[in-house]
């Protein structure tokens, strides 16, 4: 294993979205996550700070990375999530997940990095396929660092609320793009401020739109 690197967030949202869907409006975020190079694990929460019926959530994860070239690596691991205030859907769930990251190019003030990821939900038995897209680009003049994303998903639940007693369905796309810029206070510490869009529809893009969301984040990053 390598260097241990240790790194905190907290953060503001305007909306907690999760794969296209809205979780809960305004929110604190916070976490922490250790690298032990290849392997990592964290914890993460989403607490609303406007409506107590909004999803309180927390999530324990971990994973391993695998370089299988210079520029493409793999990536393992499993999620738990717990969700404090839903009394009919379901309380927790499991799902593990494997993907491959791609390095197209990066040099020392660009990179451009693309993602593919299969997520799978026990619990749930929810199947999740995900692409995404993310160019960064570094400012000479100022010590901030701009990021642009795209993301694409399509997700098939076969018993979405598994604690309700009734066995639910649900099938649909997501799409997404983010916009963010970071900050470099120091070596250890970030600002980051950023905006995103997504939509969410069924599996035939334009026929049926089920929910669009803009939001936005403000958080305090920093190393340890």
């Amino acid at each position: 294993m390598g260097e241990v690197i240790v790194e905190g967030e907290l953060a503001y949202v305007s909306k907690y979205v999760f794969r296209g869907l809205q979780q809960s409006r305004d929110a604190v975020q916070a976490s922490v996550a250790l690298d032990f190079n290849p392997i990592y694990l964290g914890v993460w929460g989403n607490v609303p700070v406007r409506d107590s019926s909004d999803s309180e959530e927390i999530n324990l994860y971990a994973g391993w990375r695998q370089p299988l070239t210079e520029r493409l690596t793999a990536d393992f691991g499993a999620t738990l999530y717990w969700y404090g205030n839903q009394p009919v859907d379901t309380r927790r769930s499991q799902e593990v997940f494997a993907g491959l990251r791609f390095n197209f190019f990066e040099d020392a003030v660009r990179s451009l990095d693309g993602k593919a990821t299969f997520y799978y939900d026990v619990r749930r038995e929810k199947l999740t396929a995900e692409a995404a897209i993310l160019f960064s680009h570094e400012l000479e003049s100022l010590p901030v660092l701009v990021s642009l994303g795209a993301f694409f998903g399509l997700v098939d639940a076969r018993d979405l609320f598994p604690d309700s007693g009734t066995r639910v369905k649900e099938s649909y796309h997501y799409t997404g793009y983010s916009l963010e810029g970071t900050y470099m206070i120091d070596s250890r510490t970030q600002i980051r401020l950023g905006v995103a869009y997504g939509d969410v529809g069924n599996y035939i893009p334009g026929t049926q739109n089920l929910q669009g969301n803009w939001w936005y984040r403000a958080a305090f990053h920093i190393f340890f």
